[in-house]
């Protein structure tokens, strides 16, 4: 097999890579270039792990550790940080990341105006664990959580659980160029907030979530509760919030004032029989937000179903000249390479650079 080395990109960024026969693409990849390490302590135990991420500072997290089971050293399996966390992953040849059994856990102990940041790392949730991150205690007030290029499984519930009674104020909420897919949808809905949680601006780009999850934002009434800003752009979703589940509230279960942005998203197999899964599902709980991208008037529904498309047509019995001639014209007017060289061109997506 052939192979290219490309030089000069730039690290934590999202690049598409296509190959060109003469003037012919003959498809493309998108793939991202591995964190730089820099001065980031460099990981490769469950027991550094943890230690280093209570510690707090940026980390670097080889794949010659991975599995980090967490729970092999914490019985909760859980991490609580108490300073601001960067987490990058080393990203293999194969496009592999490490693998982190566990949770993250927000409680008392961390310190005001802290950040988390994860990039390049599988969080496995061992079909045991709850959510990736959750809020148990604390007044917090805490700058910005993101995702950036992880991959998110196998968890019972999903991604947030906001139900402490102290508030937890968060600046910027992000899942950036992420994998989320096989979420239980057992005890409890994906990103979900019961109480006091403040969230200036939830963003979900760039994502591929499936196959899984009971209700994917559930944001509870309450005056406690503020969400500023909802931004769901340019992710591609299958058979997400489509369980038979009477706790299935559908995509958006806002029960609180919100500004939305839909734009530029994909969804697959969103038409279940029970008929559950919903844009915001029109029930006397859920409000429909205020939203910054004018829907369709059917938007209750996540998808639309599309009509029957008419069959091509089968030629007449016995053959017809007619009908010859226009798959021989077809067949004359496709594309055909002359000889020459394979080559391969790199765009850069640009879309999520690891911050300063």
């Amino acid at each position: 097999a052939a192979a290219a080395t490309v030089t000069g990109l730039t690290p934590s960024t999202e690049y598409q890579f296509t190959l060109f026969y003469m003037s012919a693409s003959r498809g493309s990849v998108d793939t991202w270039t591995p964190a730089e390490a820099g001065s980031a302590t460099t990981v490769s135990s469950a027991a550094d792990l943890k230690a280093n991420m209570i510690a707090g500072g940026d980390i670097y997290l080889t794949l010659a550790g991975s599995p980090y089971e967490i729970s092999d050293i914490e019985p909760l399996g859980s991490i609580k940080p108490t300073s601001s966390v960067k987490l990058m992953g080393e990203i293999g040849a194969d496009g592999s990341t490490p693998v982190v059994v566990g949770k993250i856990e927000l409680t008392s102990d961390l310190a005001s105006g802290s950040s988390m940041y994860f990039e390049g790392i599988t969080f496995d949730g061992g079909a045991a664990n709850s959510r990736v991150i959750e809020h148990t205690s604390g007044t917090l007030e805490v700058e910005s959580i993101k995702f950036v290029n992880c991959t998110i499984t196998n968890f019972l519930a999903g991604l947030f659980y906001g139900n402490a009674n102290d508030v937890i104020h968060v600046g910027d909420f992000t899942f950036d160029s992420c994998d989320i897919f096989g979420i239980l949808g057992s005890g409890g809905d994906a990103f979900d907030v019961r109480k006091t949680t403040e969230i200036d601006a939830l963003t979900f780009t760039n994502n591929t979530i499936y196959d899984g999850i009971r209700t994917m934002f559930r944001i509870d009434a309450s005056d406690a509760i503020k969400v500023g800003s909802v931004d769901f752009e340019n992710n591609t979703v299958k058979n997400i919030a489509t369980m038979d589940d009477g706790n299935n509230r559908g995509f958006f279960a806002f029960r609180v004032p919100t500004e939305m942005t839909l734009k530029k998203n994909i969804s697959l197999k969103e038409c279940p029989s029970s008929r559950r899964s919903r844009l915001p599902r029109p029930d006397s709980r859920s409000l429909t937000p205020t939203l910054a991208t004018t829907p369709r008037e059917d938007s209750s529904s996540w998808t639309q179903v599309q009509p029957p498309q008419p069959r091509r047509p089968e030629p007449p019995s016995g053959g017809s000249s007619t009908w010859r001639r226009m798959r021989t014209s077809h067949r004359e007017s496709s594309h055909r390479p002359t000889p020459g060289t394979s080559r391969m061109q790199a765009s850069s997506q640009e879309r999520s650079r690891t911050p300063a």
